[in-house]
């Protein structure tokens, strides 16, 4: 299951722009998993998931729901220094393309 996401994180491409496109399922729930990671910091992120999950199927709910129990739990149970940082790792391959792809909808345009 780590490699399937870790494999997301390289492989989805980078179209999540704002809130208001579409985002594909995949995008979706990479957000979402990136979200379960950064917490109470996850700020636009976060938002972002939000608003994007009115427009889901109840399947693509579920298995974001269940993605972010996962993490949630993996961060509870992180108890040593070698197992923050496999999460910190974990956290910043997870969303690294999805701060890319949020990096060009914050840029104002140059005129």
């Amino acid at each position: 299951m780590r490699t399937f996401f870790l494999a997301l994180a390289f492989l989805a491409p980078a179209a999540i722009a704002s809130a208001s496109d579409r985002m594909t399922d995949v995008e979706f729930l990479q957000a979402s998993r990136c979200a379960a990671y950064l917490g109470d910091d996850a700020g636009q992120i976060g938002a972002i998931v939000k608003e994007q999950s009115k427009r889901r199927e109840p399947f693509i709910l579920e298995r974001a729901r269940d993605t972010t129990d996962q993490v949630e739990r993996k961060i509870r149970r992180a108890k040593t220094e070698v197992a923050r940082a496999v999460i910190t790792a974990e956290r910043e391959s997870i969303c690294a393309p999805v701060r890319a792809a949020q990096a060009p909808a914050n840029q104002q345009p140059n005129g």
